[in-house]
C-alpha cells in the first residue's frame, strides 16, 4: 500500500462496516474536509444492495450531492466521470482517461 499526502487525493472512498459505522459517518468526513479532499464517497451495506453517498467539498464542508442505491443511476462529474450504481461502481474513470 502506498500512502499519499491529502493534497494529492481527489476522492476518498470509505466502505462502511458495522464496527466503523459511527466513525465513518461522523468523524471521517470532517477529517477529509479538514484535509481539503475535494470529494468523499461512503459505501454502505444494505439488505437490497450497496448504497453510495457522494459529497463534494464546498467552502470547507461536504455537501451531499447523490444517494445511489440499487435501481438508481447517477452520473458523476467530479472528480471522476462515469455512471455509478450497484452494478457500475467499477465504470468510473478520471476525466480524460481512456480504457477500462
Amino acid at each position: 500500500m502506498t500512502w499519499r499526502e491529502a493534497k494529492d487525493v481527489a476522492l476518498a472512498v470509505e466502505i462502511e462496516s458495522p464496527a466503523s459505522r459511527r466513525f465513518d459517518r461522523r468523524d471521517k468526513p470532517d477529517l477529509h474536509a479538514e484535509a481539503g479532499i475535494p470529494a468523499y464517497w461512503r459505501v454502505e451495506r444494505h439488505p437490497e444492495g450497496p448504497h453510495l453517498h457522494a459529497y463534494e467539498l464546498v467552502d470547507g464542508e461536504y455537501v451531499h450531492v447523490a444517494w445511489v442505491r440499487p435501481g438508481v443511476a447517477w452520473q458523476a462529474t467530479s472528480p471522476l466521470s462515469g455512471r455509478a450504481g450497484a452494478r457500475h461502481l467499477g465504470d468510473l474513470k478520471a476525466p480524460g482517461t481512456v480504457g477500462p
